[in-house]
């Protein structure tokens, strides 16, 4: 019997001057969008809040929800699976040219021009056409699945 192990995460879509705040594992080889998991009894949107202050030690706000990507994995065994509510947010006190410092020691940011998505692996792979088509216009609640 395989394990499973559920993730309820928030996720941000934050998006300056051509490009898409990402984050990677220090030793990771994919990138994700940033957020984390939301508790129990705490809303999405401040789950994603708090989560961009804890890993980047910045205050933002949600604007809008874009929408939900489910995605699942094995890892060592194990199968994750994760619903990641995602959301537009501005981030005021960031800007696209200058290097952002991670106050967690496994994760670096940095910014990731679209054309850049595939080989920075960003993940979740549907993530790509669904930001993508915002990135266009389409402004459409997005559903994406790998599974």
């Amino acid at each position: 019997v395989m394990i499973t192990k559920f993730h309820y995460r928030a996720r941000a879509v934050a998006f300056k001057d051509g490009s898409l705040l990402v984050a990677q594992m220090k030793s990771g080889e994919n990138t994700f969008l940033p957020g984390g998991h939301v508790e129990n009894g705490e809303s999405a949107p401040i789950a994603l809040v708090r989560e961009i202050q804890e890993e980047i030690g910045v205050h933002s706000s949600v604007k809008s929800f874009l929408g939900v990507i489910e995605n699942s994995w094995s890892e060592e065994e194990i199968l994750q699976h994760e619903i990641n509510l995602i959301f537009e947010v501005d981030i005021p006190e960031l800007v696209s040219n200058k290097p952002i410092t991670s106050r967690e020691d496994h994760l670096e940011f940095f910014w990731l021009k679209p054309e850049e998505f595939e080989s920075k692996n960003f993940l979740p792979m549907p993530a790509r056409d669904l930001i993508r088509k915002w990135i266009a216009g389409e402004k459409s609640p997005w559903w994406g699945s790998s599974m």
